[in-house]
């Protein structure tokens, strides 16, 4: 990274597992290979992703401070390290940081800021919308992640449009490209035989884990040798494993727990089911299509932005077991599509949706917001 003043610096409330630090992982990753100076802000902690960047040589600092909206002293804390790095970018994601953000953006006197909207959280407290539609003017874009997102806060915050910009989330290829691994299909006991039905994402209601077990059971009955294997923990495991065996179904069903050895996960997956009721793009989903497999994923949110149904993998509507199933039975039964779906999911991604294109088009939005306030572009920004 280089020396440069007036860096692009991200700011987070933590770095946990989760999409917007995902994507910021791969993003960084790439500004890396550009030389492209920035850093990261923790108001919280560094946490797992916080971690790997350090590793990457990244320059993460934490704040050590709450998440609390109310706290003063995180506007102080965070003004003060605005004040001392002038940025000529400020970049937040999610609402904690998005709204610190926005509070100390003028008195930071910051050029250009950009706030990432990544949910579609419908069970979101009214007073969330309220802020973001009072502080919405402190923000020079609002970035969402899909156009269900963009739809969402036009209609719950009342943003206006001309603040709002679509820019889909890439993913971090490089955990995906790694030498061959053991395969957890050997780790789990899976039969070599046995068809794997995959997942990943945290076990939360929204991830739609109850309709995709109750379609797994309708399968094995249906005479198909198979194993689900579920990637990911969450606060319904215990609940889920619970239901698991309610349903019959608790030995061919795999809790996997969060992992980091992605492309073994994936490797072990014959085809992939993401019946998410509250998704706004999906980077699992998008991983898995880098990935070459066969998608199954609700006609919701950002998913139905990302597949075209019948060509790079299948949509079913939102809640339909029905649906599910015959499209899960419908791959397990033919490999010729599995094939074909999965190859064109993989094209798909490597033309629109890896990082040298993200960053591509981050860029080009900074300098068109430059150009129309008329500001001096950082070097590092000239093209």
């Amino acid at each position: 990274m280089t020396s440069q003043s007036s860096p692009l610096i991200f700011v987070h409330n933590s770095l946990p597992i989760g999409g917007a630090e995902q994507l910021r992982l791969a993003v960084c990753r790439e500004l890396l290979r550009r030389e492209i100076p920035f850093r990261i802000c923790a108001l919280e902690c560094a946490s797992t992703i916080g971690e790997e960047l350090m590793d990457m040589g990244c320059a993460v600092d934490v704040l050590g401070t709450k998440q609390w909206i109310s706290d003063v002293r995180v506007w102080w804390r965070l003004l003060a390290y605005l004040k001392k790095h002038r940025p000529a970018v400020v970049q937040s994601a999610l609402f904690e940081a998005n709204t610190h953000s926005r509070w100390v953006a003028s008195w930071a006197k910051i050029p250009l800021l950009v706030c990432e909207e990544h949910g579609l959280d419908y069970r979101r407290h009214w007073w969330h919308a309220k802020l973001d539609e009072l502080l919405q003017q402190r923000a020079d874009v609002v970035l969402t992640v899909s156009h269900a997102v963009y739809d969402y806060m036009r209609s719950s915050a009342h943003i206006q449009p001309e603040k709002l910009q679509v820019l889909h989330n890439c993913i971090d290829p490089l955990p995906l490209q790694q030498p061959d691994v053991a395969s957890l299909r050997d780790f789990f006991g899976i039969e070599p035989q046995r068809m794997v039905i995959g997942h990943v994402g945290a076990l939360k209601e929204e991830k739609g884990h109850r309709l995709l077990f109750q379609s797994f059971q309708q399968l094995m009955q249906q005479g198909h040798d198979i194993q689900l294997l579920l990637v990911g923990d969450g606060p319904m495991r215990v609940e889920l494993e619970l239901y698991a065996q309610e349903l019959g179904i608790a030995d061919a069903v795999t809790f996997a727990g969060s992992r980091r050895d992605m492309q073994a996960c994936f490797q072990s997956m014959d085809l992939f089911a993401f019946p998410s009721v509250n998704e706004a793009l999906g980077i699992a989903l998008q991983e898995a299509m880098w990935m070459g497999l066969a998608v199954v994923a609700s006609d919701q949110g950002g998913m139905s932005e990302l597949i075209e149904h019948g060509q790079d993998g299948l949509l079913v509507p939102l809640h339909d077991r029905a649906a599910l199933t015959a499209a899960l039975d419908g791959l397990l039964k033919d490999k010729r599509l599995r094939q074909t779906l999965g190859e064109a999911a993989h094209e798909k991604i490597k033309r629109h949706y890896l990082p040298k294109v993200y960053v591509d088009q981050l860029f080009q939005l900074y300098r068109e917001k430059y150009a129309q306030k008329k500001l001096a572009r950082p070097a590092w920004l000239e093209e």
